[in-house]
This record gives C-alpha cells, structure tokens and sequence, in this order.
C-alpha cells in the first residue's frame, strides 16, 4: 500500500457513533438544563515531557509548559471498543470551537507505536492495558493520545459495538442505498454480514457491517472509510431534524448504561446546541498522517512528523501556542527514516 493510501485508513465506528450521540442529544439539549463542561485540567498548566527529538531526557528531566486556552475551544477523546478483547479499535480526538462554529474530528489509526512497555505496543491496547492494570482504561488512553498530540483531551467518551447497535434500533434504524453485495462471515467476532446492493432500510446489525466491511473493496481500507462516510450523510439526513429522531427516552436509557465518559448530562447537551449552531461544512474530519514500518515481526503504523504536527496545530489544538515535536512523545517517521523524540525506542 502507497504512502497517499496509507493516510486515509481506518477512519471508525467511533465516527458513527459519535454522531449518532450528538444527533441524539439534540432532543436532550432542549430537556436537560445545558451548561459549558469544566476544563481544569486544561486550563492548569500542562505537565509534558519536553524533549528534542534528536536529544535523550530521562524523565526526572520532563518540564512544565504553561499554554493559554483560546476561548471558546474544547477538546473530546472519543473511542470505539471493539469485540470483546477491551481494545478501542476506533480513536478519534475532537476540537470544537464555539466561536467559529467549527468541529474537527481527528481519527488515529489503531496500530499507531507508542511509547509504552508492552509486548505490541499498539494505541488501541492503551485502554486494555490500563484496566489490566488495576488503573482506569479511559485514563491510560487520555494520558497516551496526549503524548501523541501534546494535547490531554478535555473529556472522554467510550462506546461499544452493542451500544451502537442498540442505539440505531431505537433511531428505527437507517434508510440506505447499498452499493454492493456484501458477504462476510467471521464467527470469531460474531461478525455476519449478508448485504444486497440496493435502497433498504437497515436496521442495528445491519448498519455495523455494513460501517466494518472491507473485504469486498479493491482499496479495502479506503472502500470502508468511503462507506462510512455516505453512512453518516445518511444518519444525517435522517436525524438531524429534531421531529425525526424516535424512541429519544429509549436511546438515553441505552447510552446511560452503555456510555463510560466524564460528561454530565448537562455537559452532553451543552456540546450539541453548540453542534446545531454548526454548518454541516464546518464539520471536518482528517486522519492521521502516518507511515507502516515493522518491528519485531510486528506491523505498526508510525505518525509522520512534520503533516501530523501541521493537522495537530490547525485541527486540534486549543491553545494559542502551537505544539511542538519537544511536546510530543512519540515513535515517527520524517524523510523515509524512523526517528524517536524521546529517549526510549521501539
């Protein structure tokens, strides 16, 4: 796969559901008394390890980096889990701005190296690993996204596969027009998909494979991100006026018991007024720049340096001050050779 394919791929479920919430929570935000989330733990100076990437620091060395908030921007860390191994196989942070009524939604792609002492060091076991460990899942992917950034994420948001299902049941599922046959079976993660090309109205487990095939496609990951977008053009359609979107009691009942996040009720609907005030070309998504590489008999993908930085400080940032590669702590890739900006290496 080229270097121009590899930039595009999986962007996730984690899109999907996203939305959905937010399309929910239109309704909710006009019930449940709304207010603006805290965001102490930005607008306290951030604690990173500032290092060169060419210089070595232990962490005794690590600095602290007042930035000023640019007013009006927050920040969301928004996950998909996949089935059942506790890995968040779909990463995206978003940047909404309420002053330029702009979101940017930045999905990182699952087998992105870090900086961590595992096996595989692969982004989406940052959650597994964390809860292993007798620590919070969300927490040690928030802390891990940071270093990858330089940005920790105002708030978090978690979501599986059965909630997605369950919430686009509830939504009296999806109208769609199919583009092709889709056939694919995998038992292993309770994976039927058994799609015919055509308008049909979909309903929970049929929206999830058609969003998770990829077999079919010439361009594989490219043919799934193609697809999920015109699914989500179609959830938007179809949701996105308030009179349209059924069973609202119903849906906030499944994301209450389904949806791990730091976020009020208060704070949900908050973020989904300042959704509506949006355009929906003010709505951007982008996937990480990235390269694949090997080690240890282990595919990864590595973030390349220089555009990564470029989308981190146009799409993401929410300071005045951009970031930086001393801000980050990362495996990356810049002119073809694989380069480290701390002192540990793959």
């Amino acid at each position: 796969m080229d270097k121009k394919n590899r930039k595009g791929i999986r962007l996730a479920l984690g899109i999907l559901l996203g939305l959905l919430i937010l399309l929910i929570g239109a309704v909710c935000a006009f019930r449940i008394w709304a207010r603006a989330p805290e965001v102490t733990a930005q607008t306290r100076p951030l604690v990173v390890a500032v290092s060169k990437p060419a210089a070595r620091r232990a962490p005794a060395e690590a600095a602290e980096k007042t930035r000023t908030r640019k007013e009006g921007v927050y920040t969301l860390l928004l996950a998909g889990q996949d089935n059942g191994n506790g890995n968040t196989d779909t990463m995206m942070m978003l940047r909404l701005d309420t002053e330029s009524r702009t979101i940017d939604a930045v999905s990182i792609p699952r087998d992105t190296m870090v900086n961590a002492p595992w096996q595989i060091r692969k982004l989406n076991a940052a959650y597994a690993m964390g809860a292993w460990n007798g620590g919070s899942g969300a927490e040690s992917l928030r802390r891990h996204v940071a270093k990858l950034t330089g940005i920790e994420a105002d708030n978090y948001a978690i979501v599986d596969l059965d909630a997605f299902v369950q919430v686009v049941d509830a939504l009296g599922g999806v109208d769609f027009d199919v583009p092709v046959a889709m056939d694919y079976e995998d038992l292993g993660q309770d994976l039927t998909i058994h799609l015919q090309p055509g308008p049909q109205h979909l309903n929970g487990y049929q929206a999830m494979g058609l969003c998770r095939f990829r077999s079919g496609y010439a361009d594989a990951d490219f043919g799934r991100i193609d697809m999920q977008h015109r699914f989500l053009k179609a959830c938007a359609a179809q949701f996105l006026s308030l009179g349209n979107i059924p069973n609202v009691g119903r849906v906030v009942e499944i994301l209450s018991h389904s949806l791990e996040t730091d976020l009020s009720g208060g704070n949900i609907a908050w973020f989904l007024r300042q959704f509506l005030k949006c355009r929906s070309e003010d709505v951007r998504f982008h996937t990480a720049p990235s390269w694949p590489t090997d080690a240890n008999g282990i595919s990864y993908t590595v973030l390349e340096l220089d555009p990564w930085l470029e989308m981190i400080n146009t799409s993401l940032d929410p300071y005045q001050e951009p970031v930086t590669a001393e801000d980050l702590d990362l495996v990356f890739s810049r002119g073809g050779a694989i380069g480290c900006t701390t002192a540990r290496r793959f």
